[in-house]
């Protein structure tokens, strides 16, 4: 990258507002037919995003790395920060906001086993992504059809892409859910960052209006779907930072 690309980012600051920063505010035209979705649900798929997450860089010198990365955002964020002289992003394995108080949100990974202790009658909800056929028939997914079935009930609800089919759990004293995160059309499809995106902020619609405050999941969109899991940890912690709820991330190892 050159070394003048370099010195427009860190001269070109912008002292009141960025105009990305408003741009990620509109309803903007996505590729994906005739629907159109809020830019913040975009994720850093664009360079407009980038700018607002770097309100100090000039959006033209973001652009243009855009484009030197493929359009690989997590390429663009980290010659972004680069040139920005900031030191590398890390992420601990448990974040939190509201300096830890109890009712903040959390996200929290840990090695185990997600469904030890877990019988169909819990009181914690579960998620996991499926495809819009709801075929279950590799990974995690397998676990929690043999589980906990009920799969006519998941395809009567006709659940899109972007949305989620929702098994109820009934405890003696508390109801919680089975979020099965639509992602995709079909099993043998791949899943984006924004289809991810707008499964999670369903996900916590739902878990909010119905006052559920405990999550549990594996690493969703990984592994077979493909997707980064620095990038699906962003998008949880994006979506779900402004609630109370507490949600963790299982791995076998």
């Amino acid at each position: 990258m050159s070394s003048s690309r370099s010195g427009e980012l860190q001269k070109k600051k912008r002292q009141k507002t960025n105009p990305a920063l408003d741009d990620a505010q509109k309803i903007i035209d996505i590729d994906n037919g005739d629907k159109k979705m809020p830019a913040h649900n975009y994720l850093a798929e664009n360079p407009k995003s980038l700018a607002a997450e770097f309100p100090h860089a000039d959006p033209e010198c973001i652009a243009q790395i855009w484009e030197d990365c493929d359009k690989d955002c997590d390429r663009a964020r980290r010659a972004i920060r680069e040139q920005l002289g900031l030191p590398p992003e890390e992420l601990s394995t448990t974040t939190t906001n509201n300096n830890n108080k109890q009712g903040a949100f959390s996200l929290t990974e840990i090695v185990g086993d997600m469904f030890a202790g877990t019988d169909q009658n819990g009181d914690v909800c579960l998620a996991h992504c499926v495809s819009q056929d709801l075929a279950m028939g590799k990974g995690i997914a397998v676990l929690f059809k043999k589980k906990f079935g009920r799969v006519p009930e998941l395809k009567a609800q006709n659940a899109k892409i972007g949305e989620c089919a929702i098994l109820t759990r009934k405890a003696s004293t508390t109801t919680a859910f089975i979020y099965y995160m639509i992602t995709k059309a079909r099993y043998f499809h791949k899943p984006t960052y924004t289809s991810l995106r707008q499964s999670l902020e369903y996900t916590k619609n739902h878990m909010v209006a119905h006052h559920q405050t405990e999550l549990k999941m594996p690493r969703i969109g990984c592994g077979l779907d493909g997707l980064e899991w620095k990038q699906v940890r962003r998008l949880i912690q994006e979506t779900f930072q402004h609630t109370s709820i507490q949600i963790t991330v299982y791995r076998l190892e």
